[in-house]
Protein backbone atom coordinates (compact mmCIF):
# COMPACT_ATOMS: atom_id res chain seq x y z
CA UNK A 1 0.00 0.00 0.00
CA UNK A 2 1.40 3.42 -0.92
CA UNK A 3 2.23 6.19 1.61
CA UNK A 4 -0.52 8.35 0.07
CA UNK A 5 -3.10 5.62 0.66
CA UNK A 6 -1.89 5.14 4.23
CA UNK A 7 -2.35 8.86 4.89
CA UNK A 8 -5.82 8.73 3.37
CA UNK A 9 -6.76 5.92 5.69
CA UNK A 10 -5.60 7.85 8.73
CA UNK A 11 -7.84 10.77 7.77
CA UNK A 12 -10.99 8.67 7.60
CA UNK A 13 -13.69 9.04 10.24
CA UNK A 14 -13.37 6.92 13.38
CA UNK A 15 -16.08 4.47 12.32
CA UNK A 16 -13.77 3.18 9.61
CA UNK A 17 -11.22 0.93 11.23
CA UNK A 18 -9.25 -0.24 8.20
CA UNK A 19 -8.42 0.48 4.59
CA UNK A 20 -8.01 -2.62 2.42
CA UNK A 21 -6.92 -2.72 -1.20
CA UNK A 22 -7.74 -5.40 -3.74
CA UNK A 23 -4.19 -6.71 -3.33
CA UNK A 24 -4.81 -6.99 0.41
CA UNK A 25 -7.98 -9.00 -0.21
CA UNK A 26 -6.17 -11.40 -2.53
CA UNK A 27 -3.34 -11.80 0.00
CA UNK A 28 -5.86 -12.45 2.76
CA UNK A 29 -7.69 -15.06 0.68
CA UNK A 30 -4.43 -16.80 -0.14
CA UNK A 31 -3.58 -16.81 3.55
CA UNK A 32 -6.95 -18.32 4.41
CA UNK A 33 -6.46 -20.96 1.72
CA UNK A 34 -2.94 -21.83 2.83
CA UNK A 35 -2.37 -25.59 2.67
CA UNK A 36 -3.32 -27.52 5.78
CA UNK A 37 -1.00 -30.34 6.77
CA UNK A 38 -3.43 -33.25 6.71
CA UNK A 39 -0.73 -35.58 7.93
CA UNK A 40 -0.91 -33.84 11.30
CA UNK A 41 -4.55 -32.69 11.63
CA UNK A 42 -8.00 -33.80 10.63
CA UNK A 43 -9.16 -31.71 7.68
CA UNK A 44 -12.50 -30.29 6.59
CA UNK A 45 -13.62 -29.18 3.16
CA UNK A 46 -13.30 -25.55 4.27
CA UNK A 47 -9.55 -26.06 4.57
CA UNK A 48 -9.11 -26.82 0.87
CA UNK A 49 -6.95 -24.49 -1.24
CA UNK A 50 -8.03 -23.68 -4.78
CA UNK A 51 -6.10 -25.62 -7.41
CA UNK A 52 -6.83 -25.39 -11.14
CA UNK A 53 -10.01 -23.51 -10.34
CA UNK A 54 -11.38 -26.16 -7.98
CA UNK A 55 -11.07 -26.62 -4.26
CA UNK A 56 -8.70 -29.53 -3.75
CA UNK A 57 -5.99 -30.76 -1.47
CA UNK A 58 -2.79 -31.93 -3.11
CA UNK A 59 0.26 -33.99 -2.20
CA UNK A 60 1.51 -31.14 0.01
CA UNK A 61 -1.49 -31.61 2.30
CA UNK A 62 -1.06 -35.25 3.19
CA UNK A 63 1.37 -37.98 4.05
CA UNK A 64 4.17 -38.35 1.51
CA UNK A 65 4.22 -41.78 -0.10
CA UNK A 66 7.52 -43.02 -1.49
CA UNK A 67 7.12 -46.16 -3.55
CA UNK A 68 9.44 -49.07 -4.22
CA UNK A 69 11.24 -47.10 -6.95
CA UNK A 70 11.93 -44.16 -4.61
CA UNK A 71 9.31 -42.02 -6.34
CA UNK A 72 7.31 -39.57 -4.22
CA UNK A 73 3.73 -40.12 -5.28
CA UNK A 74 1.17 -37.38 -5.84
CA UNK A 75 -2.58 -36.91 -5.88
CA UNK A 76 -5.36 -34.33 -5.78
CA UNK A 77 -8.23 -34.78 -3.34
CA UNK A 78 -11.57 -32.98 -3.42
CA UNK A 79 -13.72 -33.01 -0.28
CA UNK A 80 -17.27 -31.73 -0.93
CA UNK A 81 -18.80 -28.97 1.18
CA UNK A 82 -21.36 -31.51 2.42
CA UNK A 83 -18.54 -33.11 4.40
CA UNK A 84 -18.68 -30.26 6.92
CA UNK A 85 -22.38 -30.80 7.66
CA UNK A 86 -22.80 -34.59 7.84
CA UNK A 87 -22.40 -36.17 11.26
CA UNK A 88 -20.31 -39.13 10.10
CA UNK A 89 -22.80 -41.54 11.67
CA UNK A 90 -26.18 -41.27 9.97
CA UNK A 91 -24.53 -39.85 6.85
CA UNK A 92 -21.06 -40.37 5.40
CA UNK A 93 -19.34 -39.17 2.24
CA UNK A 94 -18.46 -41.73 -0.47
CA UNK A 95 -15.02 -41.60 -2.11
CA UNK A 96 -14.24 -42.16 -5.80
CA UNK A 97 -10.74 -42.85 -7.16
CA UNK A 98 -10.38 -41.64 -10.77
CA UNK A 99 -7.29 -42.82 -12.70
CA UNK A 100 -6.01 -40.93 -15.76
CA UNK A 101 -4.86 -42.52 -18.99
CA UNK A 102 -1.32 -43.26 -20.10
CA UNK A 103 0.72 -40.15 -20.83
CA UNK A 104 -1.87 -37.99 -19.07
CA UNK A 105 -1.89 -36.17 -15.73
CA UNK A 106 -4.35 -35.65 -12.91
CA UNK A 107 -5.75 -32.65 -14.76
CA UNK A 108 -7.03 -34.93 -17.53
CA UNK A 109 -9.57 -36.40 -15.12
CA UNK A 110 -10.54 -32.99 -13.77
CA UNK A 111 -10.96 -30.90 -16.91
CA UNK A 112 -13.91 -32.08 -18.96
CA UNK A 113 -14.22 -35.45 -17.22
CA UNK A 114 -15.22 -34.90 -13.60
CA UNK A 115 -15.36 -31.11 -13.37
CA UNK A 116 -19.17 -31.06 -13.45
CA UNK A 117 -19.23 -33.15 -10.26
CA UNK A 118 -17.26 -30.89 -7.94
CA UNK A 119 -20.57 -29.59 -6.60
CA UNK A 120 -21.85 -33.08 -5.82
CA UNK A 121 -21.79 -34.81 -2.44
CA UNK A 122 -18.96 -37.18 -3.35
CA UNK A 123 -15.26 -36.97 -2.53
CA UNK A 124 -12.81 -37.57 -5.38
CA UNK A 125 -9.16 -38.50 -5.46
CA UNK A 126 -7.08 -38.11 -8.62
CA UNK A 127 -3.76 -39.95 -8.19
CA UNK A 128 -0.84 -39.33 -10.52
CA UNK A 129 0.77 -42.24 -12.31
CA UNK A 130 4.49 -42.52 -12.93
CA UNK A 131 6.60 -43.77 -15.78
CA UNK A 132 7.44 -47.45 -15.57
CA UNK A 133 11.11 -47.57 -14.46
CA UNK A 134 11.76 -50.55 -16.69
CA UNK A 135 10.05 -49.05 -19.73
CA UNK A 136 11.80 -45.78 -19.02
CA UNK A 137 15.55 -46.20 -18.37
CA UNK A 138 16.35 -42.62 -19.41
CA UNK A 139 13.60 -40.73 -17.61
CA UNK A 140 11.58 -39.94 -20.72
CA UNK A 141 8.69 -42.37 -20.36
CA UNK A 142 5.02 -41.52 -20.13
CA UNK A 143 2.92 -41.65 -17.01
CA UNK A 144 1.06 -44.92 -16.69
CA UNK A 145 -0.19 -47.43 -14.14
CA UNK A 146 1.80 -50.56 -13.39
CA UNK A 147 -0.03 -53.87 -13.55
CA UNK A 148 0.64 -57.44 -14.75
CA UNK A 149 0.87 -56.77 -18.47
CA UNK A 150 3.09 -56.81 -21.52
CA UNK A 151 4.89 -53.50 -21.74
CA UNK A 152 5.29 -51.38 -24.84
CA UNK A 153 9.02 -50.86 -24.48
CA UNK A 154 11.65 -52.63 -26.58
CA UNK A 155 14.53 -50.78 -24.91
CA UNK A 156 17.62 -52.70 -23.74
CA UNK A 157 17.55 -54.23 -20.29
CA UNK A 158 17.60 -51.51 -17.68
CA UNK A 159 20.15 -52.42 -14.97
CA UNK A 160 17.88 -50.94 -12.28
CA UNK A 161 15.14 -53.45 -13.07
CA UNK A 162 14.70 -57.09 -12.19
CA UNK A 163 15.83 -59.21 -15.13
CA UNK A 164 12.56 -61.10 -14.75
CA UNK A 165 10.76 -58.08 -16.22
CA UNK A 166 12.28 -58.84 -19.62
CA UNK A 167 11.06 -61.44 -22.10
CA UNK A 168 12.10 -61.98 -25.71
CA UNK A 169 9.69 -62.59 -28.54
CA UNK A 170 10.17 -64.96 -31.46
CA UNK A 171 12.33 -62.33 -33.16
CA UNK A 172 14.52 -62.18 -30.03
CA UNK A 173 13.38 -58.60 -29.27
CA UNK A 174 13.34 -57.81 -25.56
CA UNK A 175 10.11 -56.49 -24.04
CA UNK A 176 9.45 -55.19 -20.55
CA UNK A 177 6.99 -57.59 -18.98
CA UNK A 178 5.50 -57.33 -15.51
CA UNK A 179 3.68 -60.37 -14.15
CA UNK A 180 1.86 -61.39 -11.00
CA UNK A 181 4.92 -63.11 -9.51
CA UNK A 182 6.86 -59.84 -9.21
CA UNK A 183 6.35 -57.48 -6.29
CA UNK A 184 7.21 -54.52 -8.52
CA UNK A 185 4.07 -55.21 -10.55
CA UNK A 186 2.05 -54.10 -7.53
CA UNK A 187 3.85 -50.85 -6.71
CA UNK A 188 0.83 -48.80 -7.78
CA UNK A 189 -1.56 -51.15 -6.00
CA UNK A 190 0.32 -50.57 -2.74
CA UNK A 191 0.36 -46.81 -3.37
CA UNK A 192 -3.43 -46.75 -3.81
CA UNK A 193 -3.89 -48.98 -0.78
CA UNK A 194 -1.81 -46.59 1.33
CA UNK A 195 -3.50 -43.49 -0.11
CA UNK A 196 -6.93 -44.94 0.58
CA UNK A 197 -6.02 -45.70 4.21
CA UNK A 198 -4.51 -42.25 4.69
CA UNK A 199 -7.56 -40.42 3.32
CA UNK A 200 -9.96 -42.43 5.47
CA UNK A 201 -7.85 -41.62 8.52
CA UNK A 202 -7.52 -37.89 7.77
CA UNK A 203 -11.16 -37.43 6.77
CA UNK A 204 -13.06 -39.61 9.26
CA UNK A 205 -16.48 -38.75 7.80
CA UNK A 206 -15.58 -40.48 4.53
CA UNK A 207 -17.28 -43.86 4.17
CA UNK A 208 -14.78 -46.73 4.18
CA UNK A 209 -17.55 -49.01 2.91
CA UNK A 210 -18.22 -46.81 -0.12
CA UNK A 211 -14.94 -46.35 -1.94
CA UNK A 212 -15.09 -46.69 -5.73
CA UNK A 213 -12.57 -46.95 -8.57
CA UNK A 214 -12.80 -45.80 -12.17
CA UNK A 215 -10.25 -45.08 -14.86
CA UNK A 216 -9.58 -44.46 -18.52
CA UNK A 217 -7.25 -46.54 -20.72
CA UNK A 218 -4.15 -47.22 -18.59
CA UNK A 219 -6.24 -46.01 -15.64
CA UNK A 220 -8.87 -48.52 -16.68
CA UNK A 221 -6.19 -51.18 -16.48
CA UNK A 222 -5.40 -49.95 -12.97
CA UNK A 223 -9.08 -50.25 -12.12
CA UNK A 224 -9.08 -53.83 -13.45
CA UNK A 225 -6.02 -54.58 -11.33
CA UNK A 226 -7.74 -53.29 -8.19
CA UNK A 227 -10.86 -55.29 -9.05
CA UNK A 228 -8.72 -58.41 -9.38
CA UNK A 229 -6.40 -57.94 -6.41
CA UNK A 230 -8.10 -55.50 -4.01
CA UNK A 231 -11.83 -55.89 -4.57
CA UNK A 232 -12.31 -56.06 -0.80
CA UNK A 233 -11.33 -52.39 -0.59
CA UNK A 234 -13.77 -51.04 -3.20
CA UNK A 235 -17.54 -51.08 -3.55
CA UNK A 236 -17.73 -50.73 -7.32
CA UNK A 237 -15.58 -50.44 -10.44
CA UNK A 238 -16.00 -48.60 -13.74
CA UNK A 239 -13.47 -49.40 -16.46
CA UNK A 240 -13.33 -47.25 -19.59
CA UNK A 241 -11.52 -47.87 -22.89
CA UNK A 242 -9.58 -50.90 -21.65
CA UNK A 243 -9.94 -54.64 -22.00
CA UNK A 244 -8.35 -57.49 -20.10
CA UNK A 245 -5.51 -59.27 -21.85
CA UNK A 246 -6.46 -62.25 -24.01
CA UNK A 247 -4.47 -64.96 -25.71
CA UNK A 248 -4.13 -62.93 -28.89
CA UNK A 249 -2.90 -59.88 -26.98
CA UNK A 250 -0.38 -61.92 -24.98
CA UNK A 251 0.83 -63.74 -28.04
CA UNK A 252 3.64 -66.21 -27.70
CA UNK A 253 4.75 -64.90 -24.30
CA UNK A 254 7.31 -67.65 -23.70
CA UNK A 255 8.58 -67.91 -27.29
CA UNK A 256 7.65 -71.59 -27.60
CA UNK A 257 5.81 -71.12 -30.87
CA UNK A 258 2.39 -71.40 -29.24
CA UNK A 259 -0.02 -68.54 -28.56
CA UNK A 260 -1.42 -69.12 -25.08
CA UNK A 261 -2.51 -67.37 -21.92
CA UNK A 262 0.39 -66.55 -19.63
CA UNK A 263 -0.32 -68.12 -16.22
CA UNK A 264 1.20 -65.06 -14.52
CA UNK A 265 -0.85 -62.48 -16.42
CA UNK A 266 -3.62 -60.46 -14.82
CA UNK A 267 -6.32 -62.31 -16.72
CA UNK A 268 -5.00 -65.66 -15.45
CA UNK A 269 -4.32 -64.67 -11.85
CA UNK A 270 -7.23 -62.28 -11.27
CA UNK A 271 -8.56 -62.96 -7.79
CA UNK A 272 -5.76 -65.30 -6.75
CA UNK A 273 -3.06 -62.79 -5.84
CA UNK A 274 0.00 -65.00 -6.08
CA UNK A 275 2.19 -62.06 -5.10
CA UNK A 276 1.18 -61.67 -1.45
CA UNK A 277 -1.60 -63.86 -0.02
CA UNK A 278 -1.58 -61.81 3.21
CA UNK A 279 -3.19 -58.85 1.42
CA UNK A 280 -6.79 -58.58 0.35
CA UNK A 281 -7.42 -60.44 -2.88
CA UNK A 282 -10.33 -60.60 -5.26
CA UNK A 283 -12.15 -62.66 -2.67
CA UNK A 284 -13.72 -60.74 0.19
CA UNK A 285 -15.54 -63.87 1.33
CA UNK A 286 -12.97 -66.62 0.76
CA UNK A 287 -15.02 -69.14 2.71
CA UNK A 288 -17.74 -68.84 0.07
CA UNK A 289 -15.77 -68.11 -3.05
CA UNK A 290 -12.94 -70.40 -4.09
CA UNK A 291 -9.48 -69.36 -5.25
CA UNK A 292 -9.50 -67.66 -8.60
CA UNK A 293 -13.02 -66.24 -8.32
CA UNK A 294 -13.58 -62.51 -8.43
CA UNK A 295 -16.89 -61.31 -7.05
CA UNK A 296 -18.70 -58.03 -6.76
CA UNK A 297 -18.28 -56.26 -3.42
CA UNK A 298 -20.87 -57.13 -0.81
CA UNK A 299 -23.63 -56.15 -0.49
CA UNK A 300 -24.64 -55.62 -4.08
CA UNK A 301 -22.09 -53.66 -6.01
CA UNK A 302 -21.05 -54.01 -9.58
CA UNK A 303 -18.47 -53.64 -12.32
CA UNK A 304 -19.15 -51.47 -15.36
CA UNK A 305 -17.00 -52.05 -18.41
CA UNK A 306 -17.07 -49.48 -21.22
CA UNK A 307 -15.62 -50.26 -24.62
CA UNK A 308 -14.49 -47.70 -27.18
CA UNK A 309 -13.62 -47.44 -30.84
CA UNK A 310 -10.16 -48.92 -30.33
CA UNK A 311 -11.47 -52.34 -29.35
CA UNK A 312 -13.10 -55.03 -31.44
CA UNK A 313 -16.36 -56.69 -30.52
CA UNK A 314 -14.40 -59.89 -29.83
CA UNK A 315 -12.16 -58.16 -27.28
CA UNK A 316 -15.11 -56.44 -25.63
CA UNK A 317 -17.13 -59.65 -25.48
CA UNK A 318 -14.17 -61.66 -24.19
CA UNK A 319 -13.65 -59.19 -21.35
CA UNK A 320 -17.35 -59.15 -20.55
CA UNK A 321 -17.51 -62.96 -20.55
CA UNK A 322 -14.50 -63.10 -18.22
CA UNK A 323 -16.06 -60.69 -15.72
CA UNK A 324 -19.42 -62.46 -15.82
CA UNK A 325 -17.77 -65.86 -15.27
CA UNK A 326 -15.69 -64.61 -12.35
CA UNK A 327 -18.74 -62.92 -10.81
CA UNK A 328 -20.84 -66.06 -11.25
CA UNK A 329 -23.38 -64.19 -13.37
CA UNK A 330 -25.51 -66.07 -15.87
CA UNK A 331 -25.88 -65.20 -19.52
CA UNK A 332 -29.20 -63.37 -19.25
CA UNK A 333 -29.14 -59.64 -19.77
CA UNK A 334 -31.23 -56.58 -20.51
CA UNK A 335 -30.28 -54.55 -23.59
CA UNK A 336 -30.75 -50.81 -23.72
CA UNK A 337 -29.39 -48.36 -26.26
CA UNK A 338 -28.11 -45.41 -24.20
CA UNK A 339 -28.11 -42.97 -27.13
CA UNK A 340 -31.24 -41.05 -27.98
CA UNK A 341 -29.83 -38.59 -30.51
CA UNK A 342 -26.65 -39.89 -32.07
CA UNK A 343 -25.40 -37.72 -34.86
CA UNK A 344 -26.37 -38.51 -38.44
CA UNK A 345 -23.42 -40.13 -40.18
CA UNK A 346 -21.88 -41.53 -36.98
CA UNK A 347 -22.61 -45.15 -37.91
CA UNK A 348 -22.45 -45.65 -34.17
CA UNK A 349 -22.52 -49.02 -32.50
CA UNK A 350 -23.84 -48.49 -29.00
CA UNK A 351 -25.39 -50.86 -26.54
CA UNK A 352 -25.79 -51.29 -22.83
CA UNK A 353 -26.14 -54.82 -21.50
CA UNK A 354 -26.87 -55.32 -17.81
CA UNK A 355 -26.24 -58.82 -16.44
CA UNK A 356 -27.59 -59.84 -13.08
CA UNK A 357 -28.08 -62.86 -10.87
CA UNK A 358 -29.84 -63.29 -7.55
CA UNK A 359 -27.52 -64.14 -4.67
CA UNK A 360 -30.21 -64.30 -2.02
CA UNK A 361 -28.80 -67.51 -0.57
CA UNK A 362 -25.56 -65.67 0.23
CA UNK A 363 -26.20 -61.93 0.63
CA UNK A 364 -29.92 -61.54 0.09
CA UNK A 365 -29.19 -59.17 -2.79
CA UNK A 366 -28.39 -59.32 -6.49
CA UNK A 367 -25.04 -58.72 -8.13
CA UNK A 368 -24.65 -56.74 -11.34
CA UNK A 369 -22.30 -56.27 -14.25
CA UNK A 370 -22.90 -53.72 -16.98
CA UNK A 371 -21.15 -53.79 -20.33
CA UNK A 372 -21.56 -50.51 -22.17
CA UNK A 373 -20.36 -50.65 -25.76
CA UNK A 374 -19.40 -47.32 -27.32
CA UNK A 375 -18.11 -47.40 -30.88
CA UNK A 376 -18.14 -44.79 -33.64
CA UNK A 377 -20.09 -42.30 -31.56
CA UNK A 378 -18.99 -38.91 -32.84
CA UNK A 379 -17.14 -37.81 -35.94
CA UNK A 380 -15.04 -35.36 -33.95
CA UNK A 381 -14.16 -37.88 -31.26
CA UNK A 382 -10.76 -39.50 -31.12
CA UNK A 383 -10.71 -43.24 -31.67
CA UNK A 384 -9.56 -43.82 -28.11
CA UNK A 385 -11.19 -41.43 -25.68
CA UNK A 386 -13.59 -41.06 -22.82
CA UNK A 387 -16.93 -40.10 -24.37
CA UNK A 388 -17.81 -36.97 -22.45
CA UNK A 389 -19.87 -33.85 -22.93
CA UNK A 390 -17.03 -32.05 -24.73
CA UNK A 391 -16.38 -34.85 -27.19
CA UNK A 392 -20.05 -35.60 -27.83
CA UNK A 393 -21.20 -32.11 -28.69
CA UNK A 394 -20.06 -29.76 -31.41
CA UNK A 395 -21.82 -26.38 -31.07
CA UNK A 396 -21.28 -25.59 -34.76
CA UNK A 397 -22.92 -28.83 -35.84
CA UNK A 398 -26.54 -28.86 -36.96
CA UNK A 399 -27.12 -32.22 -35.33
CA UNK A 400 -26.65 -33.05 -31.70
CA UNK A 401 -23.92 -35.68 -31.46
CA UNK A 402 -25.01 -37.75 -28.47
CA UNK A 403 -26.49 -37.48 -25.04
CA UNK A 404 -23.99 -39.78 -23.38
CA UNK A 405 -20.91 -39.15 -21.29
CA UNK A 406 -18.79 -41.53 -19.31
CA UNK A 407 -18.88 -39.61 -16.04
CA UNK A 408 -22.69 -39.56 -15.98
CA UNK A 409 -22.88 -43.27 -16.73
CA UNK A 410 -20.34 -44.13 -14.05
CA UNK A 411 -22.16 -42.13 -11.38
CA UNK A 412 -25.54 -43.58 -12.41
CA UNK A 413 -24.13 -47.10 -12.35
CA UNK A 414 -22.59 -46.63 -8.90
CA UNK A 415 -25.89 -45.20 -7.64
CA UNK A 416 -28.00 -47.99 -9.15
CA UNK A 417 -25.80 -50.98 -8.40
CA UNK A 418 -23.18 -50.01 -5.82
CA UNK A 419 -25.14 -47.85 -3.36
CA UNK A 420 -23.39 -44.54 -4.06
CA UNK A 421 -25.18 -42.41 -1.48
CA UNK A 422 -24.75 -40.64 1.86
CA UNK A 423 -26.25 -43.56 3.75
CA UNK A 424 -23.76 -45.17 6.18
Amino acid sequence: MSCLRIAACLLLTPVVTSCISADDVIAAEQSLLAPINCSAVTCASADEPTLHGYRMFDDQNSTAFVDGWNRTRKSYVHIPAKYDTVDGVTQKIPLIFAFHGGGQTREAMINGKWADYFDQDHAFVFPLGEADPCDNPFGTGQTQWMQPRLGESTSPLNPSCDAATQVRDVANVAHTYWNASLAGSFTDVVFIEQLRASLLARFPKLNADKVYATGFSSGGGMTFTLACYRSALFRGFSVVAKTLGTDSVRGDYDADGIVETDPLSLVATCGRNQWNPAHATGMTLPQLWGAGELHLPSPGGGTMFVGDQDYTMTEINDTGDFIRARDNLDGSFVVQNPFQNTQIGDQATTQRRTFTTALSSIWGVSAFFRRLLVQGVARESATHAIPDADECRNPSDTFSTCDYNYTDQTIIFFQDHADLSLSP
